[in-house]
């Protein structure tokens, strides 16, 4: 998907000649390259790229300690409003906000994709990815609004600007 000018302030429901892109990662052509910080990963079955950690076949992480990889794109202005869209792929065992240990915004504190701004460091968006809807660790699961069983604890730095989804509905 690559989204006009017009077709963005739509899906921000802003209208503003003002709009800078800041970053494009267009994995669907076949030109594209990742960021540097930033790894390719290929589907061989599906022919699909994209950017992410550095994984090998066990899905186990090769990045900075607690599994992140980041990337800073300089905005160089000052800006008022961020629009965005990000497409995510799960490998493996995802865990949602699963890790209790991990609350801060400078931690690994979500298995998916950040968006922070500033220095010090501020929260955006975040999107995280579950392990699966059936899975026993309900820890591991998306958070649901009016789950009586939810036991996944979303950070409070992150409030209710995230987005959390998984690609598996079976169980463990």
């Amino acid at each position: 998907c690559s989204p006009t000018e017009e077709e963005e302030i739509t899906l921000c429901n802003i209208s503003s000649s003002e709009w800078r892109r800041v970053a494009y990662i267009n994995m669907t052509d076949p030109e594209a390259e990742c960021p540097r910080g930033l790894n390719e990963v290929s589907n061989s079955t599906t022919g699909q790229r994209a950017c992410g950690r550095s994984v090998d076949g066990a899905g186990y992480a090769h990045a900075a300690p607690g599994g992140c990889s980041s990337v800073t794109f300089p905005v160089n202005t000052t800006y008022s409003h961020v629009c965005g869209y990000a497409r995510g792929y799960q490998y493996y065992s995802m865990n949602a906000f699963g890790n209790p240990y991990l609350r801060t915004i400078n931690d690994a504190y979500v298995d998916g994709l950040s968006i922070t701004h500033g220095n010090p460091r501020k929260h955006l968006w975040t999107l995280a990815v579950g392990v699966s809807e059936l899975f026993s660790n309900l820890a591991l699961r998306c958070p649901r609004d009016g789950n009586p069983f939810n036991f996944t604890r979303v950070p409070d730095f992150v409030g209710n600007n995230f987005y959390c989804e998984t690609g598996s509905i079976g169980p463990d």
